[in-house]
């Protein structure tokens, strides 16, 4: 039971790393395929609340699916 227990939370956390990486790896490509729209991302105040809140939000989401993942028996 343990073993089964193990093997969820373990595809959970992997999960959570996906999920947490999948938007910084979109900014990037997106960034190397339009460069001149992301870098009002960087360069502008309200492209800097955008980071800000994108930052927060996958922080938040990262610690939830942790919390969530982390199952002891």
């Amino acid at each position: 039971m343990e073993g089964k227990i193990q093997a969820l939370t373990a595809q959970g956390t992997m999960q959570g790393y996906v999920m947490t990486g999948l938007p910084i790896l979109l900014g990037v490509l997106l960034y190397f395929l339009e460069p001149e729209a992301m870098t009002k991302l960087f360069t502008t105040p309200m492209g800097w609340a955008a980071c800000t809140v994108i930052v927060v939000m996958e922080l938040l989401g990262y610690m939830f699916i942790r919390k969530v993942t982390t199952i002891d028996v």
